[in-house]
């Protein structure tokens, strides 16, 4: 997994031209006074985003029948991309945290900074969720079909909503009227452990899927 992770880094630092547009984009958003977890959310979706392109990459004219003969289990492969998602959208986001301090102290504004760090740390959870969702489609259908399947998927979702709130009106307002009887500490547990559960429900579908792929 060390070499896989090393290959990964290794096409990150090819890329270096797009990261510095990255954070050149950033400074820019801060210098013109855009709000702070705004711009932590770019930097890190686009950290996100990388680790899909490596998959498109490894995917690329066929280098996919290479690749596997080299030692390694394709279980490692699946789990290096989570481990590589986290580890590099980690970075983005941590830069762009340590950026949006700075902003703050320069601004003089450190009154909301305890809602500041929990808009962050929400920003990395929704964003790993999303990475959750995109592996295994990525792996499974391509870069080309998996856009179309992340697309239909987020009709599906939207439709869903839009139906249960027809079907049963007032549903959605009763269950945020049960949330908000619980303690905010009950309210983070239950969603670090539904976040957890739908990581690690995305991660043995990845796995099922990288067994069975065929190159």
């Amino acid at each position: 997994m060390r070499g896989l992770l090393c290959k990964d880094f290794h096409l990150a630092m090819v890329q270096k031209r797009y990261f510095l547009g990255v954070f050149g984009v950033m400074l820019f958003l801060f210098m013109t006074g855009q709000n702070e977890t705004f711009v932590i959310g770019y930097t890190t979706m686009l950290s996100f985003f990388f680790t899909i392109t490596t998959i498109n990459f490894d995917d690329y004219n066929k280098a996919g029948s290479f690749l596997f003969t080299l030692p390694f289990e394709r279980k490692q492969y699946a789990l290096e991309k989570y481990l590589f998602g986290i580890l590099f959208g980690g970075m983005g986001w941590g830069i762009g945290v340590i950026s949006g301090l700075i902003s703050l102290k320069i601004k003089g504004n450190f009154s909301g900074i305890a809602e500041y760090f929990l808009s962050s740390a929400a920003i990395f959870c929704v964003l790993l969720c999303f990475l959750a969702l995109m592996i295994p489609i990525e792996l499974k259908f391509g870069a080309e079909k998996g856009r179309s399947i992340l697309l239909v998927i987020w009709f599906a979702l939207f439709g869903g909503i839009f139906w249960f709130s027809q079907m049963f009106p007032g549903g959605l307002g009763k269950f945020m009227q049960i949330l908000s009887r619980l303690s905010q500490t009950a309210v983070i547990a239950l969603l670090i452990a539904a976040f957890f559960l739908c990581f690690l429900i995305s991660v043995g579908i990845s796995v099922k899927i990288m067994e069975k792929k065929q190159f």
